[in-house]
Formats: structure tokens, C-alpha cells, sequence
């Protein structure tokens, strides 16, 4: 996504929607999906939209700018990378015996051992 223009399937539209500032936020909470409907959707203006991201540069540029700043917010994992490496470092591992879990697995590992020679002799 990043410096492209992005277009989405739309439901009951024969063009894709164009993704601008105007309706990333109702694509967005809708996950992109081919379902996808905007409300007071044209699609002449969608259209019309479509086409001039293809011939004029400076709105192109806008509409690629702006994907870029929304892509690094909400998908690119290097901007968040740091906050992950604090989350990571700060979990502890809470160790946790329980003789009830001891038990257990040790039934399981004494019955499957004597299990498992009798299946493959059958």
C-alpha cells in the first residue's frame, strides 16, 4: 500500500473504490471487504475520481501520500516496532506448577508408553 493508489472492491459497483481520505475510514472498519458499502456512494464521482488519479499527477500525489501516512499508522509494523519490543521485554513468564498438571501428564506418558506397543502389534 505504501505510495500506491489503492482501490477496493465494492459490493454492487462495476469499478473498485478509489481509497481517499473521504471514505478510508468506512473501508477501513469494514476491513476492505468485497461487501464493502459506502454510504451516498456515486459511482459516476467515483468514477470520474478513478480517472483523474490516473491523468493529473498533483491529485495523484495527494491520494498516494495520503496512503502512505494511513499505511504506516495502521499496518506497517517497523512504526510500531519499538512499542512491540517494550511489550515483549516487560511480559514475565509466570511460572506455574500444579500437581494436578504433574499428575496428569505423567499418567498420560505411563499409559501411552504401554499403549502404544499393543497398537502396533494389532
Amino acid at each position: 500500500m505504501k505510495g500506491k493508489i489503492m482501490l477496493c472492491p465494492l459490493k454492487n459497483s462495476n469499478y473498485p473504490l478509489l481509497i481517499t481520505e473521504e471514505n478510508f475510514q468506512s473501508a477501513f472498519d469494514q476491513n476492505f471487504s468485497s461487501r464493502l458499502t459506502i454510504d451516498n456512494f456515486d459511482p459516476d464521482d467515483n468514477y470520474k475520481q478513478i480517472f483523474q488519479a490516473l491523468v493529473n499527477e498533483e491529485y495523484a500525489n495527494n491520494i498516494t501520500s495520503f496512503i502512505k501516512r494511513v499505511s504506516s499508522k495502521n499496518f506497517e509494523i517497523s512504526s510500531q516496532l519499538n512499542r512491540y519490543c517494550k511489550i515483549y521485554n516487560e511480559a514475565k513468564y509466570k511460572m506455574h506448577l500444579s500437581i494436578f498438571d504433574i499428575l496428569t501428564q505423567y499418567f498420560r506418558m505411563v499409559y501411552c508408553n504401554k499403549l502404544i506397543p499393543k497398537l502396533k502389534t494389532t
